[in-house]
């Protein structure tokens, strides 16, 4: 007897599903440690960035791949602000992501504690000069700050096609952050 093949469908599921809790749980506990937030949670963020991504679709399974951009990153506040992001595909140049997302921020007193972030927004894969694909996003993850100004991101986020609700595009980030 054969076991049942999982989705990719459940399996994006999970990995999302999974990030949400640990996001949750991180901003629950963050909230119960610190009092006021510190000023240094507000203004411009510029980040280098990469990631690894899966591309998970109905029946199709895992097309893994790897990307390379810039997020640039405005907090009028020290809780909420937006992210623009521009990436591209290492094996394939043609094909770039382009995204605005809404992001909400939990800074600590101690301007060098890790923060957690989550964010949520849309933009659209870029498949050659003509070819566009329309996505919504969310995600999360953290950011640690070594010196006032220079620290590293790390998150996860999944971008969901809107004509093709089934397709998924998972990426696991990291990079450097600069603040201004």
């Amino acid at each position: 007897m054969t076991s049942p093949r999982r989705s990719p469908r459940r399996s994006s599921r999970r990995v999302v599903l999974l990030g949400l809790v640990s996001l949750l749980t991180g901003i629950v506990v963050h909230a119960q440690v610190v009092g006021a937030a510190d000023t240094m949670g507000r203004g411009l963020e510029c980040s280098g960035i990469a990631s690894g991504y899966g591309w998970f679709q109905d029946g199709g399974g895992l097309v893994p791949d790897a990307l390379w951009g810039v997020m640039i990153a405005h907090f009028p506040s020290t809780h909420l602000g937006t992210a623009f992001t521009f990436e591209q595909n290492i094996r394939l140049p043609s094909v770039r992501n382009l995204g605005g997302d809404l992001v909400v921020q939990c800074p600590k007193q101690d301007a060098k504690g890790l923060i957690p972030f989550a964010h949520v927004g849309g933009g659209a894969v870029l498949f050659g000069p003509s070819d566009v694909e329309p996505m919504l996003s969310f995600g999360g993850g953290i950011k640690q700050y070594v010196t006032d100004r220079v620290g590293v991101r790390f998150g996860v986020q999944d971008r969901m096609s809107v004509r093709y609700p089934s397709a998924h595009l998972i990426s696991f980030y990291g990079g450097a952050v600069v603040r201004f």
